[in-house]
């Protein structure tokens, strides 16, 4: 008899779950994200500390993504790169017929790009190189954008 209930509340429990994703919306994604090409660990070991020249960074390296003004005496440049595969699942039920829905998405790529970063002094030489994520190594930056004037 105790075997026969729960055969029973299986089969229900099964029936309300089929019941439950007729009525749904099921949705299965999978999205493939590049952004840049990662620098190999040589391509940047060759730009040697206090030796190495900002032409020869672009020689080599090619166009940063960023570049920033830290001081009257220094400067920095990054490269980044992002590669992600994601998987997802979904499942909404409709609780009532409101005729409407809404949604907004705000992303900052900076925030998920590995990258490294160059310093340079005034001379153009380098001063220090750092890789990571570039939200942890961006420098701050100590001075505003240029300003249009109005003639």
């Amino acid at each position: 008899m105790v075997s026969l209930i729960h055969r029973r509340a299986g089969q229900l429990s099964r029936g309300a779950l089929c019941c439950a994703l007729l009525a749904a919306c099921v949705q299965v994604s999978w999205e493939r994200h590049e952004l840049g090409t990662p620098l190999a660990a040589q391509a940047d070991s060759e730009l040697r500390v206090g030796e190495a020249t900002f032409d020869q960074c672009l020689d080599q390296l090619g166009a940063p993504i960023e570049v920033w003004e830290l001081s009257s005496a220094t400067y920095a440049i990054a490269y980044g790169w992002d590669h992600q595969r994601d998987l997802g699942f979904s499942l909404s039920v409709p609780l009532a017929d409101t005729g409407g829905s809404a949604s907004v998405n705000f992303d900052d790529i900076v925030d998920k790009l590995h990258g490294v970063v160059f310093v340079f002094d005034r001379n153009d030489v380098l001063l220090r190189k750092r890789r990571g994520f570039l939200r942890d190594l961006a420098p701050d930056r100590t001075r505003r954008r240029s300003a249009f004037l109005d003639e």
